[in-house]
């Protein structure tokens, strides 16, 4: 009886470190993440699986692919490319990015000559977000200035199902 018990409080201590072990790496370290929709066609379509780094990531580069949340209650999370970082003064002419008034090259996506975005500038901690999916109208795809401390990771890896 006594080594029932035993072996019982030892199969229940061992299950529940490991999944405080999953549901702290998944909170702090990496997560899966599903994308839904089609604004990050063609590098993501809707139900890719995302795998999502978390631990470290304070600053982003522009172009990187990264899941967000928004400030709602309750957050609804998205998976975007950063187009502009802070500091700097983002604009869409034509359907052309331009970064501190300098044309950007974006060779993951199609511009369409139709979009345009007046002069932005990021202040400190702040990033801009769009989707790569740029054949509809620009209103669908814009999430704009977004604090850094909303941003989840960025996508290190996906599957496609």
């Amino acid at each position: 009886m006594r080594h029932h018990f035993k072996i019982r409080t030892w199969f229940l201590i061992v299950t529940l470190s490991l999944a405080a072990a999953v549901l702290l790496t998944n909170r702090y370290v990496c997560g899966l993440y599903r994308v839904k929709g089609t604004s990050m066609t063609p590098t993501l379509l809707d139900g890719d699986l995302c795998l999502v780094w978390k631990l470290g990531a304070k600053h982003y580069e522009r172009g990187e692919v990264v899941f967000l949340r928004t400030s709602d209650d309750p957050p609804v999370h998205f998976v975007k490319r950063i187009i502009g970082v802070p500091n700097e003064i983002v604009r869409i002419e034509e359907g052309q990015l331009f970064i501190n008034e300098q044309p950007v090259e974006e060779d993951y996506t199609k511009p369409n000559a139709t979009w345009g975005l007046k002069s932005t500038r990021l202040p400190h901690d702040f990033y801009y977000f769009m989707g790569d999916h740029r054949s509809t109208p620009v209103e669908y795809h814009l999430h704009g200035v977004v604090a850094a401390r909303n941003i989840q990771g960025r996508v290190i890896k996906h599957w496609r199902f």
